[in-house]
């Protein structure tokens, strides 16, 4: 039998692919990461013995790349029982199990309250929520509006300025 050249794409070759087009990292490139945790928090880098500080929930510390990294991959329990929130999509790219458990902290009645927050509020909670999050707010509030169950004109021209939608040209056409 005559030896025949294998000219598909072998999921070991489709891995290093996907690989490559991810933001590479720099050991000490710093990467916002938002508190979740009432109250004071520090955290020590295991790579750089660096202590970051939190001074209250809904505070943004930027984490160097190593320490964040070697947490994800040691499963630290900062990291997996969420006590801050990693705030780069291309590190989260990195680690996809991260994006798994950001999204699972806010339930569906969690996200439609953000909708029902003052505008400024609303739009402060909307860019602070993981990517998951995101994506499940933007299909709650299209939803609503929609259906009618979301109709102020101000929240959702805010949506439309996160998300990029059109969601008030729906808005105004079903009146």
């Amino acid at each position: 039998m005559a030896y025949k050249k294998n000219t598909t794409v072998t999921d070991e070759q489709s891995m290093v692919e996907k690989a490559e087009k991810k933001k590479k990292f720099n050991p000490e490139d710093l990467i916002p990461c938002l508190s979740i945790t009432p109250g004071e928090m520090f955290v020590m880098g295991q790579k750089s013995k660096n202590l970051y500080t939190f001074a209250n929930i809904d505070d943004v510390v930027e984490i160097e790349f190593r320490d964040l990294d070697y947490a994800a991959r040691t499963k630290e329990a900062m990291m997996f029982k969420p006590r801050y929130i990693v705030q780069d999509k291309d590190f989260i790219a990195l680690h996809p199990v991260l994006d798994e458990i950001y999204s699972a902290l806010n339930s569906v009645q969690d996200l439609q309250n953000i909708l029902t927050l003052t505008p400024d509020k609303m739009k402060k909670a909307i860019i602070s929520l993981p990517e998951g999050a995101k994506d499940s707010i933007k299909t709650i509030a299209t939803t609503m509006v929609d259906n009618g169950t979301l109709d102020s004109i101000r929240r959702v021209k805010i949506l439309d300025e996160i998300f990029d939608t059109e969601m008030l040209a729906r808005l105004t056409s079903a009146e």
